[in-house]
């Protein structure tokens, strides 16, 4: 509750319980993960260490269908510079910030991103 006191007691332990596992040690992490290790570097272990993201740039400069960002106003992970590097590839790109969200809009703000959503399908 400290770190998002936008949610509700419930919806954080429901995300939670939806979201992590409890491992064989007793320690938990998050259920789905794709660089979980990413800290842990062992030679041994090839794609272990720090993940490259430079190539996700290269993947935003080879799409050529609509680019649509749903950021959270209170998000720490979507920093303005990313912003400005996704505008500067794709310079037709729409950002749309979402208040009262930090980076989980649908955790947040569901209803808002709902009806986001749904206007831009509609």
């Amino acid at each position: 509750m400290e770190f998002n006191p936008t949610r509700t007691e419930s919806s954080l332990r429901r995300g939670i319980i939806h979201n992590a596992f409890e491992q064989e040690d007793g320690s938990w992490t998050w259920r789905w993960d794709p660089v979980r290790d990413w800290k842990l570097t062992d030679p041994a272990k090839p794609g272990s260490g720090s993940p490259e993201f430079s190539d996700l740039w290269t993947a935003v400069d080879a799409l050529s269908c609509p680019v649509v960002l749903y950021r959270g106003a209170d998000s720490g992970v979507v920093g303005d510079e990313d912003v400005e590097e996704l505008l500067r590839r794709q310079p037709d790109a729409e950002v749309v910030v979402v208040a009262d969200a930090g980076h989980s809009i649908q955790g947040d703000q569901p209803r808002e991103l709902a009806r986001l959503l749904a206007s831009r399908l509609g």
